[in-house]
């Protein structure tokens, strides 16, 4: 797949009411399911997801094709506090990462990584955001 792809994990996935996921698929394609190796934590009712060299560690999300990248990444930045408009360092931090298709395919995609101190904030082993805020 020679698409730019973007990696979502959080607010922004398919079953969150979220004014931004409607404008995110304004300017991205739903592709499907996939993980990236890395671990999921609870910030403040929103996940932050860092990478992990566990192989066991799997942060579970979804794929979009992005049509627009310039508009995205405009509307994503904000919203993820990455832009330039907010103070160094920025709470997220856009990243290309490896991700694993639902049909096992790795490949690359954008996704934002939180960049702020773990400290006292809490785990989320299943990986799963979707899953965690249904299962509260």
């Amino acid at each position: 797949m020679d698409k730019e792809l973007l990696f979502v994990y959080g607010t922004l996935r398919r079953g969150f009411v979220n004014p931004v996921r409607i404008k995110m698929e304004e300017n991205a394609v739903f592709h499907g399911v996939a993980v990236m190796q890395g671990q999921l934590f609870e910030i403040h009712h929103y996940p932050g997801a860092v990478l992990s060299d566990n192989p066991d560690d799997m942060v579970h999300g979804e794929v979009y094709i992005i049509r627009d990248q310039h508009t995205l990444f405009s509307i994503l930045d904000e919203y993820e506090e990455s832009s330039a408009d907010f103070p160094t360092p920025q709470e997220y931090a856009r990243k290309e990462v490896i991700i694993t298709l639902e049909n096992g395919k790795k490949v690359q995609a954008w996704t934002y990584l939180y960049n702020w101190n773990l400290h006292k904030k809490t785990r989320i082993h299943s990986g799963d955001y979707l899953k965690n805020r249904n299962d509260s």
